[in-house]
């Protein structure tokens, strides 16, 4: 897979280096929510469809004025056919951005939303969603029960 170049690198380097004010990093939020969704639309409309598995804002990735982003790191990505649903035993991804769903081994394109809601929610507060956990099992035990990740508190 070929893309094009972004100078500025990484999401979370980006907004570690720069200091946007409020009302324009919501501006920013908006634009860069949108592209994201746009990409996840393009992914879903292949055929067969493209589940990338590792969208955080590290796998985001922004040109020089900070206006444009990607997905990138598509190393885990799966196609899965129409209608199929993905069967593993094990998770794919960063363990505090896996879907419940992953956890009972199938699940279809539609984790990427999940994927996409936790970035966002990444963006917003800085951190990673279950930052509270010490370990996998942790994070295993509140997703799949259906606990929300403590950082929602900062939004």
């Amino acid at each position: 897979m070929i893309t094009e170049l972004f100078p500025s690198g990484r999401l979370k380097m980006y907004l570690s280096e720069c200091d946007i004010g409020c009302d324009i990093f919501l501006a920013h939020i908006k634009n860069w929510s949108t592209q994201i969704l746009e990409g996840l639309s393009f992914l879903h409309s292949q055929s067969p469809k493209i589940i990338h598995w590792d969208i955080k804002y590290d796998n985001v990735f922004v040109d020089s004025d900070g206006m444009q982003v990607t997905l990138g790191d598509f190393g885990l990505a799966v196609r899965v056919a129409e209608g199929n649903l993905v069967k593993e035993k094990e998770p794919k991804g960063t363990p505090e951005f896996v879907t419940p769903e992953c956890y009972d081994g199938e699940y279809n394109e539609l984790v990427n939303i999940y994927l996409f809601g936790m970035c966002l929610l990444e963006i917003v507060t800085g951190e990673y969603p279950y930052r509270e956990c010490s370990n996998g099992i942790q994070i295993f035990k509140k997703v799949y029960t259906g606990v929300k990740p403590m950082s929602l508190e900062n939004v």
